[in-house]
């Protein structure tokens, strides 16, 4: 796998912890940095997704109006 280099700043006390966790696992602050960035990332991929098919819906005209749901929202009661 190929890298590339990041930099970027943190809250001092962030890298304490970094540093810290480092020591007790035993690995390099760019790999916990890196494995706490791709847990992130994959646990926010589906907001993605959602971008992507809302836009698609839009380019569609699948939309509802803002109008249409508070309509259908004042008809439950």
């Amino acid at each position: 796998m190929s890298s590339s280099v990041l930099t970027l700043r943190l809250p001092v006390s962030l890298k304490e912890n970094l540093e810290n966790l480092g020591k007790v696992l035993n690995r390099s602050n760019s790999y916990i940095a890196c494995a706490a960035l791709s847990e992130y990332l994959e646990k926010n991929a589906w907001q993605i997704a959602e971008l992507e098919q809302a836009k698609k819906e839009i380019e569609s005209g699948e939309l509802i109006s803002n109008n249409q749901v508070e309509e259908h929202l004042d008809s439950w009661e």
